[in-house]
Order: C-alpha cells, then sequence, then structure tokens
C-alpha cells in the first residue's frame, strides 16, 4: 500500500504565546501594514491556543495553516471568504466542520491529519455545501467507519471529490500536492541544467567560430605575401647592395661597349683593299 505524504512539523512548540500575538507577529515580519494584503498565513507551532482567535480582517487570505498549535474548537473562526486552503492537523478537533463550511464557502482543499479525536466521519457532511471542495486529507484519524474514504465520497455530488486521502473516487492512488510540486522541481532542475548546458555548447561554438576566423586571417596574410613579392620584385637592397650592384652594371656595360668596339675594328680591317693588308 502506497505511505503517503503526512504533514511535516518543527521539532518544537512554541510555549505561551497566544495565537494573537502570533499572527500580529508573522504579520509584520512579512512587512504587511494591512492584513487585507495578505494572502498566505503560516503559523504551524507558533501558538498554543485552544480557540482560534486574532484572524479577523483577513479578507484575502487564500492559505492558512495553523498544524499543531492545539487547537480544540473552530467556533471562533472568522469570515474568510477567499480562503483556498486549510490546514488543522495535529491538533484536537472533534467537531465543528460546519463553522469552516459556513465561514470559508471557497475552500478548495481541507487537511485535518492526525486529529485523533475526530472520530466521526459523518462530520464531514456538513462541507457538502462547499461547491469548490475537492481534496480532503484526513490520514491519522480515528474514525469508526474503515472505508471513511469511500464514505466521503459518498457525501458529495459525482465527480466534485477529486482527492480523499490520496486516493479518487475509483479507489486509484493520486498525487498529493507535496508529491506534485517535489516533481516539478525536479523538472525546474533538469530544464536548469539543460539550459546551461546549451549556453555552455553555445560558448564553445563561438570559440571555434574565433579560432577559425584566426586561422582564416593567416592563411590570407600567407597567400598575400607572394603577391606582394611579385609586385615588388627583390627584397628592397640596402645601400651597400644598391652600389654593388650598379658598379656590377657598369662594368658588364663596359665590357658590352669593348666587344662592340672590337667587333667595329674588325669590320674596318675586312674593308681596306687586300694590298694594304699585306702592307700592314
Amino acid at each position: 500500500k502506497r505511505t503517503h505524504t503526512k504533514t511535516h512539523t518543527k521539532t518544537h512548540t512554541t510555549l505561551g504565546i497566544k495565537m494573537e500575538q502570533a499572527v500580529q507577529t508573522a504579520v509584520e515580519t512579512a512587512g504587511y501594514s494591512d492584513r487585507a494584503d495578505v494572502t498566505s498565513l503560516i503559523l504551524d507551532e507558533k501558538c498554543i491556543s485552544q480557540d482560534i482567535e486574532g484572524l479577523d480582517g483577513f479578507v484575502n487570505l487564500k492559505t492558512l495553516s495553523l498544524i499543531k498549535c492545539g487547537i480544540v474548537n473552530v467556533a471562533d473562526l472568522p469570515n474568510l471568504p477567499e480562503l483556498r486552503k486549510l490546514n488543522l492537523s495535529q491538533n484536537r478537533i472533534s467537531t465543528g466542520l460546519s463553522t469552516v463550511a459556513k465561514k470559508c464557502p471557497k475552500l478548495e482543499q481541507l487537511i485535518v491529519c492526525d486529529n485523533p479525536k475526530l472520530t466521526k466521519v459523518e462530520e464531514f457532511k456538513a462541507l457538502t455545501d462547499l461547491k469548490h471542495l475537492q481534496r480532503i486529507d484526513a490520514e491519522g484519524c480515528n474514525f469508526e467507519d474503515e472505508e471513511h474514504v469511500s464514505t466521503i465520497f459518498a457525501m458529495f455530488p459525482e465527480g466534485q471529490m477529486q482527492n480523499v486521502d490520496g486516493y479518487n473516487e475509483k479507489g486509484e492512488e493520486v498525487y498529493s500536492d507535496s508529491e506534485d510540486d517535489s516533481e516539478d522541481e525536479e523538472d525546474e532542475e533538469e530544464d536548469r541544467d539543460d539550459e546551461e548546458d546549451d549556453l555552455d555548447d553555445l560558448d564553445d561554438d563561438l570559440d571555434d567560430d574565433d579560432e577559425e576566423e584566426d586561422d582564416g586571417d593567416d592563411g590570407e596574410d600567407d597567400d598575400e605575401k607572394p603577391a606582394y613579392a611579385a609586385l615588388i620584385g627583390d627584397a628592397i637592397l640596402s645601400d651597400d647592395d644598391e652600389d654593388a650592384r650598379l658598379s656590377e652594371e657598369e662594368d658588364e656595360g663596359s665590357e658590352d661597349f669593348d666587344d662592340e668596339e672590337d667587333d667595329f675594328d674588325d669590320e674596318d680591317e675586312d674593308d681596306l683593299p687586300a694590298a694594304k693588308k699585306v702592307k700592314q
């Protein structure tokens, strides 16, 4: 059988603090000056009071948790017209659910786990006027009716109640809020990890692109060098090298000139008459 998620509480109880005082402290600590602005109030183990007191003025409150506050009587519960979730677990409630039905018309979830004095499953009939109520958690109560889950389902119109002690109307197990929240947190963590991996991959791609661009620039420089050399010819000579080159060119010019003169002299000799050649 499935082990249901039970309400977790602190290991200590604040003694000697009245509920009204705890309420005011919680409001001030949260930074509210007007109770009408408060939508969630958690007083788990922050006070000890047999009666519910000090909760007037919370006209927009949607969540109220009073776990382990020593509550016996809920008759003084004030009007909470917007309340959606009420947690009265680990108290000493035995009756009074009719007051909850009158004061919390929009209630969707009621949690009364581990109230050992709550023994009559008929107490829940008073909640049938709550048209938005979809979930009841009452594990740990000493119901005389061992089939209290199916009995509670039968009290409400078919299809309204979605979850009683972790089961639906067909007797199938359903998730609790804490399990749903845990799965949502895991999914969010996985999504964050995926996003971080994607960012890392993007950074790697950008680094690779930068390296390829640098390599391309180097290649272009190498390609430009032969073209530049072809345009300017030989390397630029120093002054000494230039003088040596000019001297070599002058020597070559002189040799060419001497060769031309020799050729000219030979031609002149060929033109002289044969007698003169002999005489010579």
